[in-house]
């Protein structure tokens, strides 16, 4: 088993454990203000609200920065073993 498929499944399963994360802090959120836009958050609660959503952002960024890697990983070992047959 090559490295590279390894590394794939590992960032795949801890991105879909982000994602989880995700999901919890969107019911968070729907806990403080169900349905509603940011600027219809009572005052009393925004910084809450506020808090949760930076918190969602930055799970969300990291599980698709886990997502992205291994379709990197992928297309680079594919590109490589293209060029490497092409001189074959």
């Amino acid at each position: 088993m090559r490295v590279s498929s390894v590394l794939c499944e590992v960032c795949f399963n801890t991105s879909q454990g982000f994602l989880v994360g995700y999901l919890i802090i969107g019911w968070l959120v729907s806990d403080i203000a169900p349905g509603a836009k940011q600027w219809d958050v009572q005052l009393e609660n925004l910084g809450s609200f506020l808090y949760y959503i930076h918190a969602g952002t930055v799970i969300y960024g990291i599980s698709i920065s886990l997502i992205k890697l291994p379709i990197l990983l992928q297309w680079l070992c594919g590109a490589r073993s293209y060029t490497e047959s092409a001189y074959l």
